[in-house]
């Protein structure tokens, strides 16, 4: 381990592989490097603990749809995202790669099952439990459930959650063939006069040292914001950035967007739905997800979709256990006139209160008791299509490192409203039909736009998409960048298409996937690309 900072000014740092990020993607592909005779730097921007310093430079400007500021969506600490994931994992489904008639520019250059054969491995990797992810999997063979024919009913896993710069940290520092080297900030990849090279890396610390890093190869693992942002920023040869020939880069963001468009006025005896709610297994908490068939996707014309269900008294912030909560948040901040409000609450619904304490002492995830009475909330966790419009840009605000900082341009389509609103209709009016009680859309459904509630998942997804040509993306099947020699990207910027899936178990599969084409790349009697040739 070194740090930017420790080293002479203009320094020249030597590896094969110079790995730029350290997320779950980057960090991943180190692990999975390491100990095979190849010389691997893995670079951070910020240390092993957070600073409001490096965060800063996340700051980014939001234009079209409300999001969240992207300083605080992502960490630019060693470990990244994963330092404040919830752990909540699924696999892609096999249909997520097809090509979709209702989905525009749908379909992978590679299949579900060259994606397929690492996720035994991410689920390890995540602190998962095993590679099952049907419902009916994990429950009694006896267990009562809707009969509901038009959906497939899945779950979601959580992981501890598995922060990967604190769980694989000294592994990595332990490795004699891995050099983490924290608080290197990339500003610019350089590229050889023939435009297919990269040369090296142009490196900066916040206090002002600089270095260059040379590698016979490069992986770009910065997350669905940075990735793009550097490509473009790297502009010396390729005026309009690395990759970006057919102006791709930085275009088809994504996110999983998150609303509630059907409550449903439970009559059904609890037992049969509330699976449902979630549950544990051995210390491992599922959450249950409902998807429509693929046949009855491509039949209503809509993308994928996973709907989950929540009692609604926990959305709206009012269970028993929740008010509580509340209540020790006020009397900690003083405010003992928001603690009052929330007693009449928690003396109204004590049976939860003492569900949600005796789940917390016992390090399980609370959830809220559904009931006979009880309004129950479908969420959608909604599949973006590929939008070309929704994007990634450079604005003209600079960083202190003197880096154009990025503009994101979030925008849904009519098909996303489309498919979040024709998803909780056929599960609502499913529930509903199995006697689980009356389903009543949300007011903003018949209206046109999105609910103020709608949200994001912090998942930034399809900035670098992979596509078999380079008119169309910016990767190709193996991660590589089109029309460049060593230079490969990791992580969800690659996805074509996002599916409902929580990204992380499949950003870990493919770096997986990556480490193991770059090791028989690497492994193979091949002339380092550091001269100018492969």
């Amino acid at each position: 381990m070194k740090d930017l900072r420790d080293l002479p000014q203009d320094a020249t740092i030597e590896a094969d592989l110079c790995i730029i990020g350290a997320g779950a993607a980057g960090i991943t592909l180190a692990r999975r490097l390491r100990g095979q005779g190849h010389r691997v730097l893995l670079l951070e921007s910020g240390g092993f603990e957070y600073s409001a310093q490096a965060q800063d430079l996340y700051k980014g400007r939001l234009t079209g749809l409300p999001y969240i500021p992207l300083d605080t969506a992502r960490l630019r600490y060693f470990g990244g995202a994963t330092m404040h994931w919830e752990g909540m994992c699924v696999p892609l489904m096999p249909l997520d790669f097809d090509r979709r008639s209702a989905v525009p520019d749908s379909g992978w250059p590679i299949s579900y099952d060259d994606v397929a054969r690492y996720y035994g491995e991410a689920q390890e990797v995540c602190q998962l439990g095993p590679l099952r992810y049907d419902l009916s999997d994990w429950l009694d063979p006896e267990a009562r459930l809707p009969d509901l024919s038009r959906v497939q009913s899945r779950v979601f896993q959580f992981g501890p959650p598995t922060r990967f710069g604190a769980v694989y940290r000294q592994e990595l520092v332990n490795a004699e063939d891995v050099t983490i080297l924290l608080h290197a900030n990339v500003t610019e990849i350089m590229v050889d006069d023939g435009g297919e090279v990269v040369s090296g890396l142009r490196l900066a610390t916040l206090d002002g040292t600089t270095a260059t890093a040379r590698a016979g190869r490069y992986v770009l693992a910065c997350g669905g914001i940075e990735n793009p942002r550097l490509l473009l920023s790297s502009d010396q040869v390729h005026t309009a950035g690395i990759g970006n020939s057919h102006d791709t880069v930085g275009r088809y963001f994504m996110e999983h967007f998150e609303t509630w468009p059907v409550n449903i006025a439970m009559t059904t005896p609890k037992e049969k739905v509330q699976p449902y709610f979630g549950f544990n297994v051995e210390g491992l908490y599922l959450k249950p997800c409902m998807v429509l068939e693929p046949k009855v996707q491509e039949e209503l014309g809509v993308a994928n979709g996973g709907a989950t269900l929540d009692s609604v008294a926990y959305h709206e912030d009012v269970t028993g256990f929740v008010a509580l909560r509340r209540l020790l948040n006020g009397v900690r901040k003083g405010d003992l006139d928001e603690a009052l409000e929330t007693l009449p609450l928690i003396l109204a619904d004590l049976d939860d209160v003492a569900e949600g304490t005796w789940r917390k002492l016992n390090g399980q995830r609370y959830r809220p008791l559904a009931g006979d009475g009880h309004a129950v909330s479908v969420k959608i966790y909604g599949e973006q299509v590929p939008n070309p419009d929704s994007r990634v840009m450079l604005g003209d605000d600079r960083d202190v490192l003197g880096m154009r900082r990025p503009v994101l341009d979030w925008r849904l389509t009519d098909l996303d409203r489309h498919t979040a609103v024709t998803s909780a209709r056929v599960i609502g009016e499913g529930l509903a039909g199995e006697g689980a009680g009356r389903a009543r859309m949300a007011e903003w459904v018949e209206d046109e736009g999105w609910p103020d509630s709608l949200e994001g998942g912090m998942h930034h997804i399809g900035t670098t998409r992979m596509s078999a040509n380079p008119r169309h993306g910016v990767v190709d099947g193996d991660c590589r960048v089109h029309g460049m020699r060593n230079l490969y990207i990791a992580g969800s910027s690659v996805f074509p298409t996002c599916g409902y899936a929580n990204p992380t178990l499949t950003i870990v599969a493919m770096a997986l996937r990556l480490a193991d084409h770059l090791s028989m790349r690497m492994a193979a009697v091949m002339p380092d690309v550091q001269g100018g040739k492969e």
